[in-house]
C-alpha cells in the first residue's frame, strides 16, 4: 500500500517537477526500506553518460556527479544489463568494486534497479546500507520493480523535459561565446597593431548554473583571438584566474564576501598599460611566451552596485600607443560584449513553457489550488528557482492577509519544493505600519502592487524577508493584478545570493499578467462554492426546540437565504 499511495502522488507530478519526483521517490523508499541513503542516476541524452542526479538529504536540484561508473560497479551493471545488482550476491564482494562515492559514503551494502521505460533502460535507483549484510527479500525486489516500471513513464518524461531546457541554457552560453569571440576577431583584424584580444568574465557569469553558492573570487576566459593560433591556445591554458593572486586586473579589481567581484571605484575607465613586461603579475610568463607588450583593458561595471560584468583586453606585441579613434573603436566593441554577455534571450524551450502556461488557461477546470501548483511547477522550472510559492489573498477580521496554506495545513496557493518549508503562516498585508515581526516581502509586494526583488536577504534593511529556511539567500516576488486588485503574489526563491535578474522579473510579470484573469475566475467560482455550501447548511439547520418548520422560520435561520429574498422582493 505505501508504494502504490507514492505511485499515485508522483502520477499527479508534472513533467516541470523531477526534483519533486526524485525526492519523493527518495525520502519515501529510505524510510519504508531502512536504508542508510537511497540514489538515483539518470542518463543525460545530451552529456551521453550517466548522471547522479538525486541523493537523499541534497537540498539542491543539482547533479551530484558527471561521470558513468567503471563498467563493473554495480550501477553500470544494472543500468548496462538492465538487471536488479544486489551486493550481497555478488561473487567476489562488494568492496572490490565500490566506486569511490560509495567508499567515502561508508556504503556496505547496495541494491541496485534499473529504471526502464518502453524496454529502454533510463536510469537507476540504489538502496544503501551503512551495514553488510541482505536488507531486501525478493517479495521486496519484486514490489519496488513493479512500482519503478509503473512510474517510469512520469520520470522519463520529467527528465527529458530538464535535460531538454538545461540544454537550451547551455546552448544560449555557446552561442555568447561564439559571439564574444568574433567580437574580439573583428577588433584585432580593425587594428593592425593589435595582437590578440580577450574577454574576462566572473566565474558566476559564465557559469550561472554552477553549484558554488557563494560569491567567487575568480575570473574565467570567455573568449580569446590572437593572430596566431598556438598563441590563443597558450593564453587560455587555464580556466580559471584567482584575482587574490598578483593579476593585470587587481588594480581595478576587489573582492566583495558578500557581492563578489567589484570595481575599486565604480567610475573606473579604461586602463593603459605601455609595456606589461614591465609589471609583476603570475601570468607574466605566458605574455612572454607569446610576446604580449602594450595593453589597452576596458573594464564593464554596474554604476550602482559596482559589480564586474566583464573585462575586455587589448594586446599588442611591440610598443603602442593608441589613438583615440582606436580608443572609440574598442571600447565599442567593449559595449557590444557587454550586451550580448548580460542578454537574456530564451530560446524555444523557455517560449515553449510559456505556451504551455497558455494552455493551462484554456483548460475547464474550475480548481485554483491544481491550477497554481502547475503554474508554479513550470515557474520554477522555468527560471530555475529552488523554491516557490504562491500565496492568495483574503481578508480576515476585516484586513488583508496572503495565504498559502490554511490552519489545517491544506494549501490554498501553491509551493514548491515544500518540504523545505514547513507550515507558512499567514502574512500580513502592508508597508512601514506592519510591526518588523510579521514583515514579509510578499506582504509588502501585495501592498505596494509592484514587484520585489532581494539580492542578498543578509542585507535587507526595512525587514520586509520572512525567513522560512535558513538557505534561502536571495528572493523575488511579482503582484498578481486584476483590474485595481492584488489577487496574490508569485514567490520564487534561490539558495545562492544575486541570483534573480531583471529578466527574471519579466517573465514573472509575463506569467503574472496571464494567468490573473483565470486566478480572478476560478476565485470567483471557489467564494460562489463556499457560499453554496454555507447556504445549504443554513437551509439544512433543524432547531431541536422547534417542532416544525415553514418558509418563515427557515429564513429566519440564514442571513444569506434572508438577503436573497429581500433581492428578490426589491
Amino acid at each position: 500500500m505505501p508504494l502504490t499511495y507514492l505511485k499515485n502522488s508522483i502520477s499527479k507530478l508534472g513533467k516541470e517537477s523531477l526534483f519533486e519526483i526524485l525526492h519523493l521517490i527518495g525520502s519515501q523508499l529510505k524510510e519504508l526500506y531502512s536504508c542508510k541513503m537511497v540514489r538515483v542516476n539518470l542518463e543525460d541524452l545530451y552529456e551521453g553518460m550517466l548522471v547522479c542526479q538525486y541523493v537523499t538529504g541534497q537540498s539542491r536540484p543539482e547533479p551530484i556527479t558527471k561521470f558513468i561508473s567503471p563498467e563493473a560497479s554495480v550501477i553500470s551493471q544494472a543500468f548496462l544489463n538492465n538487471e536488479i545488482v544486489l551486493s550481497w550476491k555478488l561473487p567476489e564482494g562488494f568492496t572490490k568494486i565500490q566506486d569511490p562515492f560509495e567508499k567515502l559514503s561508508g556504503i556496505k551494502a547496495t541494491a541496485v534497479f534499473p529504471i526502464t521505460h518502453q524496454f529502454k533502460p533510463i536510469g537507476t535507483l540504489s538502496l544503501d546500507r551503512g551495514e553488510e549484510g541482505e536488507f531486501l527479500n525478493e517479495k521486496q525486489q519484486k514490489d519496488i520493480s513493479k512500482f519503478l516500471s509503473e512510474i517510469s513513464g512520469v520520470l522519463d518524461r520529467a527528465k527529458r523535459f530538464h535535460q531538454k531546457l538545461s540544454f537550451s541554457r547551455h546552448l544560449d552560453l555557446a552561442r555568447k561565446k561564439e559571439a564574444a569571440w568574433r567580437m574580439m576577431r573583428s577588433a584585432v583584424q580593425l587594428i593592425d597593431k593589435l595582437t590578440l584580444a580577450s574577454v574576462w568574465v566572473p566565474s558566476s557569469i559564465q557559469n550561472p548554473k554552477s553549484i558554488i553558492q557563494e560569491p567567487n573570487d575568480r575570473v574565467e576566459i570567455f573568449a580569446a583571438f590572437s593572430k596566431n593560433k598556438e598563441d590563443a591556445l597558450i593564453y587560455n591554458n587555464r580556466e580559471q584566474i584567482n584575482i587574490h593572486k598578483k593579476n593585470l586586473i587587481n588594480r581595478i579589481v576587489v573582492f566583495d564576501k558578500s557581492s563578489g567581484l567589484k570595481a575599486k571605484d565604480p567610475n573606473q575607465k579604461a586602463v593603459y598599460i605601455e609595456d606589461v613586461m614591465s609589471k609583476s603579475f603570475s601570468r607574466k610568463s605566458v605574455a612572454q611566451q607569446i610576446d604580449l607588450v602594450s595593453l589597452y583593458q576596458v573594464p564593464k561595471i554596474n554604476i550602482k552596485s559596482g559589480q564586474i560584468f566583464c573585462v575586455i583586453n587589448y594586446y599588442t606585441n611591440t610598443p603602442h600607443q593608441f589613438t583615440d579613434f582606436e580608443k572609440r573603436l574598442l571600447e565599442n566593441h567593449a559595449s557590444m560584449v557587454e550586451k550580448l554577455i548580460l542578454e537574456e534571450n530564451p530560446e524555444h524551450i523557455e517560449i515553449e513553457v510559456l505556451g504551455e502556461i497558455e494552455e493551462l488557461l484554456s483548460d475547464t477546470s474550475d480548481a485554483l489550488q491544481p491550477f497554481l501548483q502547475n503554474i508554479l511547477a513550470k515557474t520554477s522550472e522555468l527560471i530555475g528557482a529552488d523554491s516557490g510559492t504562491i500565496s492568495i489573498s483574503k481578508i480576515i477580521d476585516g484586513r488583508p492577509w496572503l495565504v498559502i496554506e490554511d490552519e489545517a495545513g491544506q494549501l490554498v496557493g501553491a509551493k514548491s519544493r515544500g518540504w523545505m518549508k514547513s507550515k507558512i503562516p499567514q502574512l500580513p498585508v502592508g508597508g512601514e505600519e506592519i510591526p518588523y515581526a510579521h514583515r514579509s516581502l510578499n506582504g509588502y509586494v501585495a501592498h505596494t502592487a509592484r514587484p520585489s526583488m532581494i539580492a542578498n536577504v543578509e542585507n535587507e534593511k526595512n525587514g520586509f524577508y520572512k525567513s522560512l529556511s535558513s538557505q534561502i539567500k536571495s528572493e523575488l516576488a511579482v503582484p498578481i493584478i486584476h483590474g485595481n486588485r492584488v489577487l496574490g503574489v508569485i514567490n520564487q526563491d534561490s539558495f545562492r545570493k544575486n541570483f534573480f535578474t531583471q529578466e527574471h522579473q519579466k517573465i514573472l510579470q509575463i506569467i503574472s499578467s496571464l494567468i490573473s484573469p483565470k486566478v480572478y475566475n476560478l476565485k470567483q467560482i471557489e467564494n460562489l462554492k463556499q457560499e453554496i455550501g454555507q447556504l445549504r447548511q443554513d437551509i439544512e439547520y433543524r432547531d431541536p426546540k422547534v417542532s416544525s418548520y415553514h418558509f418563515g422560520n427557515v429564513i429566519g435561520k440564514s442571513q444569506n437565504v434572508h438577503s436573497l429574498v429581500y433581492q428578490i422582493q426589491t
